[in-house]
């Protein structure tokens, strides 16, 4: 069975790379697809690399004249059918020499299945759905099903246009699924397969204790979604109160808006913002801290709160979309009310209360949890299962 993800692009989040790389261990041909400024494939361990087009122009128009003339010459009918459906298109004309370029190469490899893991590029599918020339999975995650389509009309209608013409839904988490049915669509199709941590790569965390400065921890992209200026609130709350605590955010680039935050609330000293790490530095990260704080409006499910129960480092979540499906309060870790500063600081200081070996016994029961919930193979084992069923 030859397996493409779609990712839009070839540098992948973590999770997808994942997800990748443990479908070539299971005996299938993977391919990982998406725009690259380079024309040649690459393999990269058991993963074929394809970049199905390019954001350089000339490496572009190299990609369409290849493309065109091998699709013409081997299979004319197929070109021809491409030629009409985008003639019809009212996309821009950049669009649907890209989708030209995707779909003959996915011809050319002789695609079984097509997963695509963001909502969001169903668009560049839109026209061949219906021809079912290959089996089509959508990943429905987060921002891009939860907040997305009730800020933008456009992107709600396509949503509506054709997610029921895709073979199968994928969705992390039961939450996910109750917003697309609040859009109206159909979720018969749809399948929920939680996201799954690579157990065999993660470190441990095996000491615990709270008796000096409180060292929190965030990670995830500045965005508002992501609720860092509650998180702030609530630790200049705990500031007040004589509470000794230290907040490290990982996140890439700048954010005048939390910059700007820090300085008014005085956080300087107390407030630390890190970007470009890598995975491993980020787990690092997560074993030197006390706890894993998740302050976003809106999740799916957020893969940085099962990767820190992984490692044994406790959590403190909003009680935001799926996360109430993850923590289970005072088992595996804590919720606070969402877009709730004070409820926030006062669940951080109910933890601090707590000695050493409860805090342990709480993290204890998070890797519990997610080894047995959320490992990488039962995620594999599913996804191959459902692709299996189409």
């Amino acid at each position: 069975m030859n397996i493409i993800i779609y990712n839009g692009n070839l540098e992948p989040p973590h999770f997808v790379n994942l997800l990748a790389n443990k479908l070539g261990e299971k005996e299938h041909s993977v391919f990982l697809a998406g725009t690259a400024n380079y024309f040649f494939r690459k393999k990269k361990k058991k993963l074929v690399l394809i970049s199905t087009d390019s954001n350089n122009f000339y490496l572009m128009m190299i990609h369409l004249i290849f493309n065109g003339w091998r699709l013409f010459f081997s299979k004319p009918q197929l070109f021809f059918k491409f030629i009409k459906l985008l003639f019809k298109s009212e996309k821009s004309v950049r669009i649907r020499i890209k989708q030209f370029l995707i779909w003959s190469k996915l011809i050319f490899i002789k695609a079984d299945i097509v997963h695509i893991q963001w909502a969001s590029h169903i668009i560049l599918f839109e026209e061949i759905l219906e021809e079912h020339l290959f089996k089509t999975v959508i990943s429905l995650r987060g921002r891009l099903l939860n907040v997305s389509p009730y800020i933008d009309a456009d992107l709600k209608e396509l949503y509506i246009r054709n997610f029921p013409k895709v073979d199968a839904i994928h969705a992390v988490s039961k939450d996910i699924l109750s917003n697309l049915s609040k859009l109206g669509i159909d979720a018969k199709k749809s399948r929920i397969i939680y996201s799954g941590v690579d157990l065999k790569n993660i470190p441990l965390k095996e000491i615990y204790d709270n008796s000096g400065i409180l060292e929190v921890l965030s990670i995830g992209r500045f965005n508002w979604i992501k609720g860092y200026n509650y998180a702030l609130y609530a630790v200049k709350e705990l500031l007040l109160k004589n509470i000794n605590v230290h907040y490290t955010i990982i996140a890439n680039g700048e954010n005048e808006e939390i910059i700007y935050l820090i300085e008014e609330l005085e956080l300087q000293k107390n407030v630390t913002i890190v970007s470009e790490l890598s995975h491993i530095e980020v787990l690092n990260k997560m074993i030197s801290s006390d706890l894993l704080l998740l302050p976003s409006v809106s999740e799916g499910l957020a893969n940085v709160v099962l990767e820190a129960m992984a490692v044994g480092l406790p959590v403190l979540s909003s009680n935001c979309g799926g996360m109430k499906e993850v923590i289970t309060p005072h088992e595996n870790g804590w919720l606070f009310e969402n877009r709730n500063p004070e409820n926030m600081a006062f669940v951080i200081e109910e933890i601090l209360k707590m000695d050493n070996k409860s805090i342990e016994k709480m993290a204890i029961n998070g890797k519990e949890y997610i080894n047995k919930n959320h490992n990488l193979e039962q995620m594999c084992d599913q996804m191959i299962e459902l692709y299996h069923e189409l």
